[in-house]
């Protein structure tokens, strides 16, 4: 992953996710949304905080811990890399058990990607 250095490109859903948050601060998607934003911007330590967030709210948060190592691993800190690394191979595993259903963050489907006035209102 690349960091975006246009902070044009991020902004009117850095503005939305910031929207989204004052909301409800536990917003699972506006959390990681709003860390790949500061992460775009070499924010790194801010990343982590969101992530620590969302770790919080919603452990099961698909990329969360993967995105958190990549984090840690731009900050130099392996050994929490890799502690992140172990918690994405428990969820990979957790994912592939038959006939269990764990609960998907957001699901009446919104978020970016997935509400189709998350992306209009982050236009504007």
């Amino acid at each position: 992953m690349r960091p975006v250095r246009s902070a044009t490109l991020a902004s009117p859903y850095a503005k939305e996710t910031v929207r989204r948050l004052r909301i409800n601060p536990e917003d699972p998607d506006a959390l990681f949304a709003s860390a790949a934003i500061v992460a775009a911007r070499s924010q790194f330590g801010r990343g982590i905080q969101l992530l620590d967030t969302l770790a919080l709210v919603a452990p099961h948060y698909p990329g969360l811990w993967r995105f958190k190592a990549r984090l840690y691993r731009e900050v130099g800190d392996r050994q929490k890399e890799g502690l992140c690394l172990v918690a994405a191979r428990r969820e990979d595993l957790l994912a592939k058990r038959p006939g269990e259903r764990r609960p998907v963050p957001q699901e009446e489907g919104r978020g970016p990607g997935r509400d189709p006035a998350w992306r209009r209102q982050a236009d504007r």
